[in-house]
């Protein structure tokens, strides 16, 4: 897919080339610039719903992705206030934040009696369409956003219309919008929605125009905060309005490195001194003068365009231009990364600790897409180091797994491959376990994440692949189990692919170390998942009983009675749920039996008259 540029007084667009649309219809903009605090810089339609690591380096909001839940984070965190009647803060779904502060957002329809819809397709739960978001809670894509239910009203260009209120942070920002017409072809009124943002004043300081974008688009907006903007998305004859993601990325342009700084004061080519002077202009403008700095967007381009032999006689200098202008106020994801890359190639770190700091240094400023580029040579730096061991290689992936488990757990993910491809079983396994150790403080702490569950599993399942069944082991493998029943997904899914998961524990190690917790876990999950709406019910009311029998079967003086006697009751529960009386008067009579004396002995008991 192609995204082109176009200059207008200074100011660069992006526009999608109309092959490229959804619907083949031509595109418009309305662009009101006002000479302050926010500016229209362009679109992208070549993304799509790949942004992790392109946008949101700040942070992210993934609207509705687990409806009513939005998914959120990055080094701010995301919080969502409750409009109106309610107080206090919506619940969301945190993948990670560093804590670097707060990002603060509220969403409402522009009529009082409609609330907002968080819309997920009940038949797309998982998608591998393109144009869907990536959820880098799950693993997954899927289409979801925020919408003002647009299809029962009036086709009159009257609203309801969706309203996003933001709080922008201090500093220089890009505020992105992610927009996608996913199902334009099933309806004769496809989206064409108007963005009119408000300043705090309530004075109309930016607009754009949203149509013919069924393959999705990226609307980006250069914001110097700190100030509140409330963006109206308005439906006007199409089907609904709709938003799908908010991408906040900080604008920082740093000083020149010391060696390219001072090889240009050195150098003869007057070239390179010229163009870091340019920049450092632009640099000392959006210090000094926000709102001039981003109509700047025309000498961002400049730079980027630097000429080819400035680019022949001191690449180093020319890429490390391209990249940071290409990060600043131009829209074009591809190009930032092209720039870096060949910076990388021609400013190699010197050794490994120099390779792992800037793979940091780029986490800590939120460039996960170009920290995941600098991961190579950081372990090319070590195994070309005189004198490297297997070790060094692996203690290397450790810690670029550990850096992004909570990042990019897909990547993560990625080079644990690389890792068991070394086959050292003990590291291995401490890899795990280190995994299992960060998931669970994760779960268990203010944002209940589970993501990295995600990494472990993965790990769990590579051992296997690569050394067996025998050598992943008895820990190993209900380990596995429960990564699968505590990580993250949609529940039903989860809890499905849980129960087969101990199931293969119990089946694989019949007299395991952890026969009783696996047991138990089929019974709950077997009682959670036997509900009236599921096709299989009969079926998980067949496994919760099976395990239930094995408990109850393995009883002794050693094992002791309550984990039968509670999976006993929980049997029971489920059948008299299902209407099988008699069969449930059963289940009670075994509770009953083994511990009369007991709370459930007496609860079962009850039930049974």
């Amino acid at each position: 897919m192609l995204v082109c540029f176009r200059l207008s007084g200074g100011k660069r667009e992006a526009a999608c080339s109309p092959r490229d649309r959804g619907n083949g219809d031509a595109d418009a903009h309305s662009l009101t610039h006002h000479a302050s605090r926010i500016t229209y810089l362009g679109e992208d339609c070549a993304t799509r719903g790949d942004w992790l690591g392109r946008y949101g380096n700040e942070c992210f909001v993934l609207c509705a992705m687990e409806s009513p839940r939005d998914v959120v984070g990055g080094r701010l965190l995301p919080k969502r206030r409750w409009k109106e009647s309610k107080t206090g803060f919506a619940a969301t779904s945190p993948v990670w934040t560093d804590w670097k502060g707060e990002f603060f957002y509220e969403v409402e329809t522009g009529d009082p009696k409609e609330s907002v819809r968080h819309w997920i397709p009940i038949d797309e739960l998982v998608t591998d369409d393109p144009r869907a978001l990536r959820n880098p809670l799950e693993g997954r894509r899927q289409y979801a956003s925020w919408d003002d239910h647009g299809e029962t009203h009036p086709f009159d260009g009257k609203g309801p219309d969706l309203i996003a209120t933001l709080e922008i942070p201090e500093g220089l920002h890009r505020l992105t919008l992610y927009f996608i017409d996913w199902d334009y072809h099933n309806t004769d009124r496809p989206r064409a929605q108007r963005v009119l943002i408000r300043d705090e004043k309530d004075e109309l300081v930016c607009s754009s125009h949203v149509s013919a974008f069924g393959d999705g688009v990226y609307k980006v907006y250069g914001v110097a905060g700190p100030t509140k903007l409330k963006v109206r998305i308005q439906k006007d004859r199409g089907v609904a309005a709709a938003l799908s993601g908010i991408f906040l990325d900080e604008i920082a342009l740093p000083s020149a490195p010391e060696e390219i700084a001072s090889g240009a004061k050195k150098g003869k080519e007057s070239n390179v001194a010229s163009a870091l002077a340019r920049y450092e202009e632009l640099r000392r403008r959006s210090a000094t003068d926000p709102a001039a700095f981003l109509q700047s967007a025309g000498d961002a381009e400049a730079l980027v365009g630097l000429p080819s032999t400035l680019a022949k006689k001191d690449t180093a200098a020319a890429k490390w231009l391209q990249w940071q202008c290409a990060n600043s106020l131009l829209v074009d994801p591809a190009t930032k990364e092209k720039a870096f890359s060949e910076y990388l190639a021609s400013r190699p770190a010197k050794d490994p600790g120099a390779a792992s700091e800037r793979v940091k240094e780029l986490l800590r400023s939120g460039e996960i897409g170009l920290a995941e580029k600098a991961v190579t040579p950081w372990l090319e730096l070590t195994l070309a180091k005189p004198g490297a061991k297997a070790d060094d290689a692996r203690g290397a992936l450790r810690d670029a797994i550990l850096s992004f488990c909570k990042r990019d757990p897909d990547f993560a993910g990625s080079l644990v491959t690389q890792t068991v491809s070394l086959r050292e079983k003990d590291s291995l396994f401490s890899l795990a376990s280190e995994l299992m150790d960060i998931a669970q403080q994760d779960a268990q702490g203010p944002l209940h994440s589970k993501c990295v569950y995600r990494v472990a599993a993965t790990t769990y399942r590579a051992i296997e692949k690569a050394l067996g069944a025998e050598d992943l082991g008895d820990d190993g493998m209900f380990l596995l189990a429960k990564c699968v029943s505590e990580g993250p997904g949609y529940f039903l899914s989860s809890a499905k692919a849980a129960v087969v998961a101990y199931e293969d524990y119990t089946r694989r190690w019949p007299g395991g170390l952890h026969f009783t917790d696996a047991h138990l876990q089929i019974v709950r999950l077997a009682r959670i998942l036997s509900t009236p709406e599921e096709p299989r019910a009969g079926d998980f009311v067949t496994m919760g009983m099976s395990a239930s029998k094995s408990l109850l079967d393995g009883i002794s003086p050693s094992s002791g009675y309550g984990p039968a006697i509670s999976s006993a009751f929980l049997i029971g529960e489920l059948l008299k749920r299902e209407g099988d009386v008699a069969e449930a008067r059963r289940w009670y009579g075994e509770v009953v039996k083994h511990a009369p004396a007991s709370p459930l002995g007496q609860l079962a008991q009850e039930r049974m008259k």
